[in-house]
């Protein structure tokens, strides 16, 4: 998409008490896709435009907040909260972490919350005497994310070799504390090292266990390797599916690596379906569609539905499914 400076006039880009125009130049099929998403969304494709460009982040924290009072899928939003905390500079994460909740939250919810927000975290004993509901575990501190950085984008890319360096040291850690770990391998450091889609990654998204000895090794390896704390990170959690595959691809005397099978990586990218620049999810669906040989938009559903409920596949998803396939 480029854009032009030049003011002109623009049928699709006109918006009221405007000061000036931008005309962006796209193919007739991003403009029907964009009309498309913007009526999805139930706004025009100016308002649209700018939601994108501009988002207000304080409205989404205090929209996702109070749907979070009420969603019987806590998990999806809780994900939610979570890439829009992280993606935030460590300036709008404090304005939005300031911000009065727009609803009072059941006592597990707020404290999950809180233990992604606060620094220090709440005893997380208190999660489970507020009747936090099995299998739904607090994720990493999103403040930690924060410390020390004003952006996301400071973060390293981690290449296929550095991945493989890590893992070896993280192995050798393990082994300093007779511990043996598993980690469980999803998104990009999947797409990275077992498909061979991206030269790097920023992080490594995993399940792994026993989660203390892995989170304390892995701070260790941060500070031997000089990489980012979070490095290694179980941000991931709320995307992940009882029902999902995974296969071995690495072992070390203290460390078993395992990798999301690509039919179960193509459901949680899809489930997520993160839009814009700095989000990998659209790209990464491609990709795993050719690998799998899925022709349709409908069998790209049925896969997701495989290991998620088909009433809780985003609308987002349908569409941008729908815009990448044909349907049937």
């Amino acid at each position: 998409m480029r854009i032009d400076s030049r003011i002109v006039r623009s049928e699709d880009l006109l918006m009221p008490a405007k000061t000036s125009q931008l005309q962006i130049r796209i193919s007739p099929k991003d403009k029907a896709r964009l009309r498309k998403l913007a009526m999805s969304a139930g706004m025009d494709v100016s308002s649209y435009l700018l939601s994108r460009a501009l988002p207000d982040e304080v409205g989404h924290f205090a929209a996702l907040t109070a749907e979070l009072a009420t969603t019987d899928a806590p998990a999806f939003v809780f994900a939610e909260l979570h890439d829009l905390l992280s993606r935030c500079t460590a300036v709008d994460f404090s304005e939005l972490v300031d911000t009065a909740l727009p609803v009072r939250l059941v006592a597990w919810r707020a404290n999950y919350l809180a233990a992604m927000v606060c620094d220090p975290a709440p005893d997380p004993a208190a999660l489970s005497a507020a009747g936090e509901p099995t299998g739904l575990q607090a994720t990493e501190p999103v403040h930690r994310y924060h410390a020390g950085r004003s952006s996301m984008s400071a973060r390293t890319f981690l290449s296929r070799e550095d991945l493989r360096r890590l893992f070896d040291l993280l192995d050798q850690e393990l082994g300093s504390t007779e511990t043996h770990a598993e980690v469980y391998l999803v998104g990009g450091a999947v797409m990275c090292l077992a498909m061979g889609a991206r030269d790097a990654t920023r992080a490594v998204n995993a399940l792994f266990r026993p989660s203390a000895r892995v989170r304390e090794a892995a701070a260790r390896v941060a500070l031997r390797a000089d990489v980012p704390p979070d490095w290694l990170n179980n941000a991931v959690k709320g995307w992940l599916s009882d029902r999902g595959q995974f296969t071995s691809w690495l072992e070390l005397p203290h460390l078993t690596v395992f990798v999301a099978h690509p039919s179960y990586l193509l459901a949680m990218k899809c489930m997520a379906m993160r839009l814009g620049a700095e989000f990998q999810d659209l790209n990464d669906v491609r990709y795993l569609l050719r690998h799998l040989n899925i022709a349709s938009a409908d069998a790209a559903i049925g896969v997701v539905a495989e290991y998620f409920d088909e009433a809780t596949i985003p609308e987002k998803t349908r569409l941008a499914l729908e815009e990448l396939l044909p349907s049937g």
